[in-house]
């Protein structure tokens, strides 16, 4: 939409789409996360990028597909690719690269994914309490060929029942 803000019917109808709340509390907290980010550097910067919202991916890693949806491709020209990720993660006045550290698999199969459109990659993992403090983090050929290493390894811990699933969903 040209990253203009939404008006309240818009938001409210976006909550209900996603099986949230759509109450005046609901909307108005929605609207300022938007605001903020609308407002942030990072959005400026993309201005001149080729973008393109929820980006479907298949990758292949360890003979397993892994599927996905990208929040936010950038194509940047000769700077490469930006994967942009919107996390509504609470901060509770912690700085955002304090819970980034949880995202670090997520992060590294998005950099994968948005290798094949070439390089370098960067990430950035925007919480939306704090669009003024994006975690960047940039993938080139060794840093990416680490991440393939890395997940490989894992999915072969998880296949071979190595690593217990948590069924915790509490963060």
């Amino acid at each position: 939409h040209r990253w203009t803000e939404p008006d309240t019917d818009r938001v409210s109808a976006a909550l209900r789409e996603q099986g949230l709340p759509d109450g005046g509390d609901q909307v108005d907290h929605a609207l300022e996360l938007v605001r903020g980010w609308l407002g942030s550097e990072l959005r400026g910067e993309l201005d001149d990028a080729k973008v393109s919202p929820e980006v479907p991916f298949v990758l292949s890693l360890a003979q397993t597909p892994i599927r996905g949806s990208i929040d936010l491709l950038a194509d940047r020209g000769d700077q490469g690719t930006m994967v942009v990720d919107y996390k509504t993660d609470r901060l509770d006045g912690r700085d955002p690269e304090q819970l980034a550290g949880r995202y670090r698999v997520q992060r590294e199969i998005y950099a994968l994914a948005a290798a094949e459109r070439g390089l370098p990659v960067e990430t950035a993992y925007v919480f939306l309490e704090r669009p003024d403090a994006p975690v960047h983090q940039t993938f080139g050929q060794p840093e990416l060929d680490e991440a393939r290493e890395r997940i490989e390894g894992l999915l072969g811990r998880l296949g071979a029942g190595s690593i217990p699933i948590s069924t915790d969903t509490k963060r």
